[in-house]
């Protein structure tokens, strides 16, 4: 087999074709290699305009056709790739599709600890696209089952529909708040009276009022005639007019999200979501990273292990919820001895938290659905949660233990909160889907 690791750059991409694992270490092996002459001073020169030689098993390769040329002369039978981006990796992801190649995903975390495992100090393309390659055949990599270290993902032409849809629409999003910001700057000399006001709501006729009025293209009679400040100029009214644009095409992509999820597909997976109260994007971004939901089963079964649903602890890391720890010492005396991070994605994290801010721990929000009261309750009172223990016969027992607010244990039970919410979508996704 012809394993290919590819590690993607923003121009070109670096790869390593292996067809074993070595016979010497893998840091021995890498070292052996000579490298072909002056191909770094020419990796400079050119920026990478041709395919360039590293060693006998690495080359450099550009987002041409001459790239995916010479990934189609090596006779390469699977590829292994990060999923560094949708936009850079998209290109090679559109060439393996054209040449026939399997491709196979692996995680950032498991390349970082195996480089380091193999004794690499610094890190590199080079030494990534190797190490990635060569989780294909080391078996110190594969889990407890037998299987390698691969993400599962799932790919149809609803699903890419649906990704290209969600990047397109957190561009606009981004581009918006960074012209908000430079009107409001500009407004500060000229109209300050207004330079505070919410520029984001389209309002009942479709677009922002005040905007409108400052583009001239209708007055608003709750704006102030006379202005302290200088006057509008004609460049900050066509900054206003390109906003509201704007946000018509952000409006726009987020209509097509909501059109993609009504999709046979993913039916179930939205009317699940709207019982959350997760908005059009959050809803998007949760699918595109449980979708299916057996991606994280065992032969279609849920896969337990000492009384452990391990199967909702991928879905739950697979969320951007789950914990790596590094324990040292007499960890019973000491907590600081115990380090703990967070382990998974990092975006479905950071778009959890604000969500669980603003809809479930607001106390001015309210509730539409029973898991939203559910979850409210769990933070603002008291819950009774059964334990299970063992009497003196060594029977098993279950008694009700009181458990405090997720409220009063401060940022801590945030994080609670999101897993006993994500607990919860996992088990109403399991019920949705049968």
């Amino acid at each position: 087999m012809n394993i290919c690791g590819l590690d993607v750059c923003r121009n070109y991409a670096v790869i390593c074709l292996v067809d074993r694992l070595p016979e010497t270490s893998p840091l021995q092996f890498f070292g052996s290699l000579k490298s072909v002459q002056d191909w770094q001073k020419k990796f400079i020169k050119q920026k990478v305009k041709k395919p360039l030689q590293i060693n006998s098993c690495s080359w450099v390769i550009p987002c041409n056709k001459e790239g995916i040329d010479l990934l189609k002369s090596l006779e390469i039978d699977e590829i292994i790739l990060e999923p560094t981006g949708y936009w850079y990796s998209g290109f090679w992801i559109n060439a393996t599709e054209q040449l026939g190649i399997k491709l196979n995903w692996i995680s950032h975390q498991h390349v970082k600890y195996k480089r380091a495992g193999y004794g690499f100090k610094n890190k590199d393309d080079v030494s990534d696209a190797f190490t990635m390659a060569l989780a294909y055949f080391d078996r110190t990599s594969f889990d407890e089952l037998g299987n390698p270290p691969f993400i599962k993902h799932y790919s149809h032409k609803a699903v890419e529909q649906l990704r290209r849809t969600w990047f397109e629409r957190e561009q606009l999003d981004k581009q918006l708040n960074v012209w908000t910001n430079q009107l409001r700057q500009r407004l500060c000399i000229e109209f300050p009276e207004i330079a505070q006001k919410d520029f984001g709501r389209p309002g009942v006729a479709g677009y922002n009022r005040t905007l409108a009025h400052i583009a001239g293209i209708r007055l608003n009679p709750r704006v102030q005639k006379v202005t302290a400040g200088t006057g509008i100029m004609p460049y900050t009214q066509r900054m206003a007019n390109d906003l509201m644009d704007h946000q018509q095409r952000l409006n726009e992509h987020e209509q097509m999200l909501n059109e993609i999820l009504m999709d046979d597909h993913f039916r179930e997976y939205h009317r699940t979501f709207v019982r959350f109260g997760y908005s059009i994007v959050m809803q998007s971004l949760i699918l595109l990273h449980v979708y299916p939901l057996e991606r994280f089963f065992v032969n279609g079964k849920p896969y337990w292990k000492n009384n452990h649903d391990l199967s909702l602890r991928k879905f739950q890391a697979y969320l951007g919820l789950a914990y790596t720890y590094e324990k040292s010492g007499d960890t019973s005396a000491k907590d600081n001895k115990v380090k703990k991070k967070w382990f998974g994605s990092d975006l479905v994290r950071s778009h959890l938290y604000p969500h669980a801010l603003t809809t479930i721990c607001n106390p001015k929000s309210h509730a539409k659905s029973a898991i939203l009261l559910k979850l409210r309750d769990s933070w603002f009172n008291d819950r009774e949660v059964n334990e299970t223990y063992r009497d003196n016969k060594g029977r098993k027992q279950i008694r009700k233990v009181k458990h405090p607010s997720f409220q009063s244990l401060g940022k801590d039970g945030i994080c609670r909160l999101l897993f006993y919410e994500t607990r919860l979508l996992y088990q109403e996704l399991r019920e949705a889907v049968k």
